[in-house]
């Protein structure tokens, strides 16, 4: 509970200096091989480091679409950013909505597209970049293009 605490002050505290005329500075400005337009939220790590994803960008890419599939990323306080994932259609594409940090210490999100389905995934990425795509998306077994960020459920909320 005092880390919910320490967060919600902390975005207090940034709200507070936005509000009052204080100059807000950007940390990181993206290549396009680290992915490009973020359109996400960050997540706050417990480890002190911010996770995200870019709908674009990465070095992966078909030949077909330049602009590469996006990827996952985390990036510190000082702006160093690190590339852990680079989708590339079979894995997952553009992810659209943050990722959820869980109990055990993964971050989950979902693709808009890609998979074998094409119509998207869910996801779960190690801090270290280890990606497992949990779930497909196919015409006949969820929605498709999944684009919002996942939530841990009632159930879970107990542990905290």
């Amino acid at each position: 509970m005092n880390k919910f605490v320490a967060v919600i002050l902390s975005i207090w505290v940034i709200a507070g200096l936005a509000a009052n005329g204080q100059d807000i500075t950007a940390i990181h400005d993206f290549t396009h091989p680290e992915g490009a337009n973020p359109a996400a939220a960050l997540t706050l790590g417990p480890d002190g480091i911010f996770y995200g994803t870019t709908y674009y960008g990465g070095t992966s890419s078909d030949g077909s679409k330049e602009t590469g599939y996006g990827t996952v990323f985390k990036i510190t306080t000082d702006g160093t950013l690190t590339t852990l994932v680079n989708f590339n259609l079979t894995n997952g594409a553009n992810p659209f909505a943050g990722l959820t940090w869980a109990l055990d210490g993964n971050l989950y999100g979902t693709t808009e597209s890609g998979g074998s389905g094409g119509n998207g995934t869910v996801c779960k990425v190690t801090t270290n970049g280890l990606l497992t795509t949990l779930v497909q998306f196919k015409n006949d077994n969820g929605p498709a293009t999944p684009d919002g960020t996942l939530r841990l459920g009632s159930d879970v909320w107990h542990k905290f």
